[in-house]
């Protein structure tokens, strides 16, 4: 027979579990971040530079950050300002 104590535990350690799991929550990344450098500010947002031409933002807002790449970089590769000229 299993005991109360034991159930209890088993609660607790699947629980547990569960809150630290390395799981990722919220919005997923975007993909922008992938040609960005991104430093992470204390009020949740980041600040950007672009890995190609190392123009800087103090705020990285996504839809900036594409508009530089599709339209702006000089030094992006064409795919890229395709891409996201698309997604504009």
């Amino acid at each position: 027979e299993i005991s109360s104590d034991t159930i209890m535990s088993k609660v607790l350690n699947d629980t547990n579990a569960i809150l630290t799991s390395d799981k990722k929550r919220g919005r997923p990344e975007d993909t922008i971040w992938k040609h960005m450098n991104k430093t992470r500010l204390g009020d949740g947002h980041s600040k950007a530079q672009c890995i190609y031409c190392k123009k800087e933002w103090a705020r990285g807002k996504i839809d900036e950050l594409k508009l530089h790449l599709a339209k702006e970089c000089l030094k992006s590769f064409f795919n890229l300002k395709i891409s996201y000229f698309e997604e504009l």
